[in-house]
């Protein structure tokens, strides 16, 4: 995916976005992956990943996952409160 290949920003950051694009492009399964990855790589902001409904960019829809608590609480030691 592009936006990992050509981001700039260091870390889990191109993961979050492009699980946040893939869930709005209804691809919940493959957006639910790149969180999970963006997490791996050190993503922490508690906001964007649990509460941020931004117009344009949240995970709003990947939290209806089965697996997100889950995921969530196994990383819970890379948040910030952001």
């Amino acid at each position: 995916m592009d936006i990992i290949a050509n981001n700039t920003a260091t870390g889990g950051e191109p993961y979050y976005y492009a699980s946040a694009l893939l869930s709005d492009m209804d691809d919940n399964d493959t957006a639910y992956s790149y969180l999970e990855s963006a997490l791996a790589n050190g993503f922490g902001s508690t906001y964007e990943v649990s509460v941020s409904e931004d117009p344009y960019v949240n995970l709003k829809l990947v939290r209806r996952h089965a697996g997100f608590d889950d995921l969530v609480q196994r990383y819970e030691s890379n948040f910030t409160v952001k």
